[in-house]
């Protein structure tokens, strides 16, 4: 092992850990995620929000935050932890594996995964979907190497596919019982389906992925089934309840962009064919077939394709016959695509064309078959480091509720404020770094025949409470499109 590979992959952690705390939870998913992990602390079986059941998601997440809650504080990035280090062991895993079929593809699987925008991104977030997709992702190739020889390796695969069945659910299971049995099939393996070390490995399975969804069933009788996996699991893939409505083609695009620039390397229209890439293939399309069905599509549901389209990358050939206009316009657009879906996410423009460049630049060193991929990944990861450290205050400031709820505390008694019109992220963020549920409606009836005296609001929304009635509002504060407001008694 050389010393670029030992370098590369200490930048990778460095790029990974460093200032993973800096910007404050973003979006209605973390705040939310690390107020019901740190409620759990006094009932470690029972999630709840606010005091109240809460059934969206399976208790995987919430253990972890709260082992690393203990060992760090309650800080950001010890609910972040979990994901950080799952995305990084995943990444030694497929290193690991891909090793076995000769040649750098270790090396390069686990390059190309650490530097994905996907990967990296959702890495930092204090969410189940990096959990889910380690986890899945972990049981697949350990099921690929009990199937090609290693007996033994049944065990750990379905030990990790318990732990997926408690990160996220029952999608797990199924999609590794799709993945695992059309290889199977292919392989024509399917004696390894009866063997004594099988059986042993499912009852494995039960015992460690079992014990707390039959205490949940029995426990909260029907309302677990319910929420869980009526509403949460099964209407939320055949219907729009959920309102996350996408194209039929969402995930084409989502995956190419989640490997970006190395997506570019699939123009050399050559797909290897050795085992480990058909399992990998698999392993890309079913999800993304089987999501693209779903009334409700979001990006994190295909994270777990993201390590072995990978793999498959890490199989293409380096030897430079790459189409090298059709490349570059490749990778120019996708980082200008990559820039244009930074701000539409609220990252600042600076921050945004700093991370773009970086991409562009590894973009132009892929297509340089003198140059190993290693250095374009490189590139990458200190562009990831960069914007961390240096754009980490003004990235908090535009993504998170954490600058506003410090202010808001030194300018009134949060307990005393409604939120009117305000979007989810601010009113879970505001809850969570307050330290109690704050009210909020978009009833304007509700906000002034109400006993708060304080209202946090959009201009749009003050200026429907002003012709609502004619109530005086005593403008106190602005803050990056939100108003504070004292109405008179």
């Amino acid at each position: 092992m050389g010393r670029w590979r030992y370098a590369f992959f200490a930048l990778a952690g460095l790029a990974y850990v460093a200032g993973a705390g800096g910007v404050g939870f973003v979006g209605p998913d973390e705040p939310r995620y690390a107020e019901v992990t740190r409620e759990m602390a006094e009932h470690p079986l029972v999630p709840t929000l606010w005091g109240d059941p809460w059934f969206e998601k399976p208790v995987l997440l919430y253990w972890v935050g709260m082992g690393f809650v203990r060992l760090l504080g309650d800080r950001e990035i010890a609910y972040r932890m979990g994901s950080l280090l799952a995305a990084l062991m995943l990444a030694w895993l497929v290193a690991r594996v891909a090793r076995g079929e000769g040649g750098r593809r270790g090396e390069i699987a686990a390059t190309v995964l650490l530097a994905s925008p996907m990967w990296a991104g959702y890495a930092h977030g204090a969410s189940t979907d990096m959990l889910f997709s380690t986890t899945l992702a972990a049981a697949i190739l350990f099921a690929y190497q009990w199937i090609e020889g290693d007996p033994r390796a049944c065990y750990p695969a379905y030990s990790f596919l318990a732990l997926a069945l408690l990160a996220k659910g029952p999608a797990g299971p199924f999609l590794f019982a799709l993945i695992v049995g059309a290889y199977v099939l292919y392989r024509r393996r399917g004696r390894v389906l009866l063997s004594r070390r099988h059986l042993g490995a499912i009852l494995l399975f039960l015992l460690i992925g079992s014990p707390w969804y039959v205490y949940m069933i029995f426990g909260y009788e029907g309302t677990f089934f319910t929420d869980f996996i009526l509403n949460h699991n099964l209407r939320r893939y055949a219907t729009e309840m959920y309102e996350h409505t996408q194209p039929a083609y969402f995930y084409l695009p989502v995956l190419l962009l989640g490997v970006l620039p190395f997506s570019a390397l699939l123009l050399t229209r050559s797909f290897p064919r050795d085992n480990l890439s058909v399992l990998s293939a698999l392993a890309v399309v079913i999800p993304a077939v089987f999501f693209s069905f779903s009334g409700s599509k979001l990006p994190g549901y295909v994270l777990p394709c993201i390590p072995f389209l990978c793999i498959i990358l890490s199989a293409l050939p380096m030897d430079g016959r790459f189409p090298r206009v059709a490349l570059m316009v490749v990778q120019v657009a996708g980082a200008g695509y990559l820039i244009w879906r930074l701000r539409e996410a609220g990252i600042p423009t600076g921050q945004a064309v700093l991370l773009g460049a970086s991409f562009l630049i590894a973009g132009v060193l892929v297509g340089l078959a003198s140059v190993r991929l290693e250095a374009a990944a490189a590139v990458i990861l200190v562009g990831f480091l960069m914007l961390k450290l240096v754009g980490g205050a003004q990235l908090d400031r535009s993504l998170s509720s954490r600058p506003l709820a410090r202010a808001l505390v030194d300018r009134c008694d949060t307990a005393d404020l409604v939120l009117f019109m305000e979007d989810r992220a601010t009113v879970y963020g505001l809850s969570y770094y307050a330290g109690h549920k704050v009210d909020d409606t978009r009833a304007p009836g509700e906000v002034l025949t109400g006993t708060r005296s304080f209202v946090l609001t959009t201009p749009a929304g003050l200026g429907l409470l002003r012709t609502f009635d004619s109530k005086d509002f005593d403008q106190i504060w602005t803050h990056e499109g939100h108003i504070l407001a004292r109405m008179a008694p």
